[in-house]
């Protein structure tokens, strides 16, 4: 399988028309959203829902067109009430939504999962403990802070990362291809989840991705 790995768009649509083009050029069989794709927390809600009503039509000609698939997570700068955009596109068949999540494509198993270890900022919709109740210093606790929705049950508050993660890995034949996508676990590939999608794989976009967005699986 042919993907690309993109993060951190934030709501850029430079961003995304580059990422367009190149999927374009290059075909991919996939494209794993790692996370911080919208506005952050606080942008006008027209400005998030233009952009959704862009990328619908943006997607819509890509599947129709090349073909590539599309899953996506939300990152720890994506508010979690943006959940609803991204179910919105899945039901309409445009990407996956795959946050806590195993699907299967193409021979291999993704597993998304958009949870980070405690950090600095308040926005805390995506932050659990890692593997211990030990928050770094300068952080916030993860039941500190902000939250813009509610946690569903199945992600139990008191379960750190770790237990998550084993968890979902379970649910994978053999768990042996699981890949995971996100911005950042620990120190490594944020938020990466299953097994990973290689060890630094999570390349983000920033102005241009025509050098080393294709990342063979």
């Amino acid at each position: 399988m042919r993907a690309f790995f993109v993060s951190d768009l934030h709501g850029h649509m430079g961003r995304y028309n580059t990422l367009f083009d190149q999927i374009e050029i290059e075909s991919p069989d996939a494209v794993l959203f790692g996370g911080d794709l919208l506005p952050s927390r606080g942008s006008p809600s027209g400005k998030v829902q233009d952009l959704i009503h862009w990328l619908e039509h943006r997607l819509k000609g890509v599947r129709e067109g090349v073909g590539t698939a599309f899953f996506a997570i939300l990152g720890n700068d994506d508010p979690r009430y943006y959940e609803t955009y991204l179910k919105d596109l899945d039901d309409n068949g445009l990407l996956h939504y795959i946050h806590f999540e195993k699907v299967s494509f193409m021979d291999h198993h993704i597993i998304g999962y958009s949870y980070i270890p405690p950090t600095p900022f308040r926005l805390k919709d995506w932050e659990k403990y890692d593997v211990s109740r030990y928050t770094d210093p300068g952080c916030f606790p993860p039941e500190e802070g902000i939250r813009t929705a509610e946690r569903p049950e199945r992600e139990d508050v008191n379960l750190t990362m770790a237990q998550d993660l084993q968890a979902l890995q379970g649910q994978v034949p053999g768990n042996s291809t699981a890949t995971g996508i996100d911005d950042r676990i620990g120190n490594s590939i944020g938020n990466s989840i299953g097994n990973s999608i290689g060890n630094s794989i999570s390349e983000s976009i920033s102005e241009s991705i025509s050098e080393s967005i294709s990342e063979s699986i």
